[in-house]
């Protein structure tokens, strides 16, 4: 008779209350504690809830380092790192932390295979741009791995989410006393830094030699050290130098391979000195891969009958997508700076990738780090690298100039700008002796209302909190470029100014503990619905309508009269006036939660309100 398989206890925490949010299932699970789907029992919005495990509860070093996590997370504050909304305990010890639901999959859940180049660099690049973040705060990550790198579904390439800072380091800082057991070695030695692995002291550095190890894996399908045990491989990572990835997979481009090994140091002083480094020779590598995926012609080949022989620009993930406008005009006068010197310029094929420079031999070597302008003399300057050479005997075969084909890195608005009034086919922008054109228009929509920081952030007060922080990049991303173009010192000025109150804006709403203290004030119930939707618990809810009716006394009492009206209403089928009553309320007293909830549930009941 077959063996019938031992059944697994139920999950005690399923079905019940963490907070606000109803534990549904469970995703996840690991040595620290369990990961359940929780979703808000008045809105329905998701999020993750990380449970520590009961068994670890009665440690309190082990109880810090799980909500060292939360400190560390939202110290940095990052799009590329998980959000996490509160943390919190029910009695007696379930300790847990609430966190944006993610959907997608680890980088772990990819085959055990080489990634093609085209999809690993971009998944490293923003892995770099959040461990800069991290270690600008002092933070180290400490135990990264493709099991802590999400890959979240998204149209476009996969949106990367840093996971599990819970043993996250502050070097230098509060942080670092007391956050391990004396003997413990912490992180996963298939990633550990070799002074990780002697517990000698640590900086962003070990995290930049972990992402190397997981750079390595992705372009060799295998990793630099495995076999021996443990200490075999702390050792192999101290001592024995890695194959180069280039040796076990020909598809690797020397520049990748190079910035693995560079990674992959085994003195920290030999790595890059910042993740911001790493990330620039990794789009390097990009670009190349990039550049060697361009069908090159023949040299000598005839062009087609009647047509214009063309030197297509490659493909790049951060450079703007081409628009469908009409094409720009066949050349026009630029000016190109190799080497600091200038020099006008023919330009031709212009897109929002890039564009043809015509000029003589000596050509530029491949590769070589330029800028360019659209006007002669210069106007707006973008960095840019050469990525094809057509030297005068190709080019005569063609019927066409020699020159260079150069790549866009990272244009600033000013110079997006340009592009595009050049692809409309409109004139280059005149100077104006008050100042930049393209920059007063910046500063222009950044001049609003400062008191309140919606207004400030040109978005209603019902914003969720994802459209809130793209908004803040974006104009933030605006006025920092006006310090990198050559405009007037009152211009700058004024945009460093704009920027302070722009980030102090955002300060205001960009959690929910910080945001429901500003739609209270503001009465605007509708933020409030948002913060709670967002992870705030209703404990904290309540601790703040206590501090609000302390800061207001009367509005309870007066809002107690509108919502006897409104159930007034509601009870003789008017529900138009009962709603408006409910708003009326809760503008009194926004953090009521009853309120709250009698008035959605009745506008969920087939009455839209304004």
């Amino acid at each position: 008779m077959a063996s019938t398989p031992a059944t697994s206890p139920p999950d005690p925490l399923l079905g019940t209350t963490v907070g606000s949010f109803r534990i549904v299932r469970r995703i996840g699970h690991g040595g620290m504690g369990s990961v359940y789907l929780g979703e808000q029992t008045l809105i329905g919005s998701k999020v993750a809830v990380k449970v520590l495990h009961e068994h670890l509860a009665s440690d309190a070093s082990l109880v810090q380092r799980f909500y060292a996590e939360a400190r560390a997370v939202n110290l940095i504050g990052h799009p590329n790192i998980v959000n996490i909304f509160d943390m919190n305990v029910v009695p007696p010890r379930r300790y847990y932390l609430i966190m944006e639901y993610l959907e997608g999959e680890p980088l772990s859940a990819a085959p055990a295979a080489p990634m093609a180049p085209e999809r690993a660099l971009p998944i490293l690049i923003q892995v770099c741009q959040a461990l800069q973040a991290a270690h600008a705060r002092g933070v180290v990550h400490r135990d990264l791995k493709p099991e802590n790198i999400f890959l979240c579904r998204r149209d476009g390439p996969p949106f990367v989410k840093i996971l599990d800072f819970g043993i996250a380091k502050l070097f230098g800082g509060e942080m670092q006393e007391g956050q391990t057991h004396a003997g413990w070695i912490v992180g996963t030695p298939e990633y550990m830094a070799p002074e990780q692995g002697s517990g000698g002291p640590l900086d962003g550095r070990a995290d930049i030699y972990a992402l190397g190890v997981i750079a390595y894996r992705l372009a060799t399908g295998r990793l630099p050290f495995t076999g021996g045990g443990v200490t075999g491989v702390l050792l192999a990572h101290r001592d024995t130098p890695p194959l180069p990835p280039r040796e076990l997979n020909p598809r690797v481009s020397e520049a990748w391979s190079e910035a693995i090994l560079a990674a992959l140091a085994k003195r920290r002083e030999d790595r890059f000195a910042d993740a911001d480094a790493f990330r620039a020779a990794l789009e390097r590598a990009l670009a190349r891969t990039a550049a060697s995926n361009t069908p090159v012609p023949v040299a000598g080949a005839a062009a087609p009958p009647g047509a214009s022989p063309r030197v297509p620009t490659p493909h790049v993930t951060h450079a703007p997508a081409p628009s469908s406008v009409a094409p720009a005009p066949a050349g026009f006068r630029g000016t190109l700076l190799i080497d600091g010197v200038p020099r006008a310029v023919d330009l031709r094929d212009l897109s929002r990738a890039g564009v043809y420079a015509c000029i003589p031999e000596p050509l530029p070597a491949l590769f070589t780090r330029v800028q360019v302008s659209l006007e002669d003399p210069a106007g707006a300057l973008t960095p840019a690298e050469v990525v094809r050479q057509v030297p005068e005997l190709q080019a005569r075969a063609w019927g066409f100039a020699a020159g260079v084909a150069l790549q866009f890195l990272e244009p600033a608005p000013p110079f997006r700008e340009a592009v595009s009034r050049r692809l409309r086919g409109l004139a280059p922008l005149a100077a104006s002796g008050s100042g930049d054109p393209v920059v007063e228009r910046i500063l222009a929509r950044a001049r609003t209302a400062p008191g309140d920081p919606y207004v400030r952030l040109g978005l209603p007060p019902d914003t969720e909190f994802d459209d809130i922080r793209s908004r803040w990049r974006e104009l933030r991303t605006e006025l920092e470029s006006i310090q990198q173009r050559g405009t007037n010192p009152g211009q700058q000025d004024e945009a460093r100014r704009l920027l302070a109150k722009l980030n102090e804006a955002m300060e205001r709403i960009a959690t929910p503990a910080r945001r429901v203290e500003t739609d209270a004030e503001a009465g605007n119930f509708r933020g409030v619905a948002r913060c709670i939707s967002a992870g705030l618990t209703v404990t904290a809810l309540e601790q703040h309508r206590a501090r609000f009716l302390g800061r207001h006394p009367g509005a309870g009492a007066k809002a107690h009269v509108q919502a006897a009206a409104a159930r007034g209403f509601e009870s003789s089928g008017q529900r138009v006036q009962a709603l408006e009553a409910y708003e009326r309320a809760l503008e009194m007293d926004p953090l009521n939660l009853a309120l709250l909830q009698r008035y959605l549930a009745l506008r969920q009941r087939g009455v839209s309100g304004p």
